[in-house]
């Protein structure tokens, strides 16, 4: 009997197993846009580095005395590698910040990437861990 318990329980393991590997390899597949999703996208407005600048300085603790600047804002579409995470459209820009903390220290210089998706605001290294999960693809 107890041979048995160890078999069925050998049995659901594996097979959980087997269907996490099939379930991640075919998750991690994601389709890209098609040139015609791509020429006929909704980018939003073309966006300048002062609508950057101002976007950023809102997330701040002190945002009058932050020292921002941001590249010259880049139109195309951009994926972030995670599957629930749909392409995006829009603009993006990298922003070097030095800003304040909390005690009233600049930081140092760090740069984020930020982007105009439409009309929406955001900033990426909020939404991901590290800037290897996403990718930026420009168009003209």
């Amino acid at each position: 009997m107890n041979m048995q318990k160890l078999n069925l329980k050998l049995v659901k393991k594996t097979t959980i197993v087997i269907l996490t590997i099939l379930y991640v390899g075919c998750a991690a597949k994601k389709s890209l846009p098609s040139q015609s999703d791509i020429a006929y996208a909704n980018y939003g407005s073309p966006k300048s580095i002062q609508e950057f600048e101002a976007n950023v300085r809102q997330g701040l603790k002190d945002p009058y005395s932050a020292q921002i600047s941001c590249s010259q804002p880049k139109k195309g579409w951009f994926e972030i590698k995670a599957q629930s995470f749909p392409n995006q459209y829009g603009y993006v820009s990298v922003c070097r910040v030095n800003a304040k903390n909390s005690f009233g220290a600049y930081i140092g210089e760090q740069s984020h990437i930020y982007c105009f998706a439409g009309d929406a605001f955001l900033p990426i290294d909020d939404i991901l861990v590290t800037q290897e999960l996403f990718e930026f693809h420009p168009v003209p």
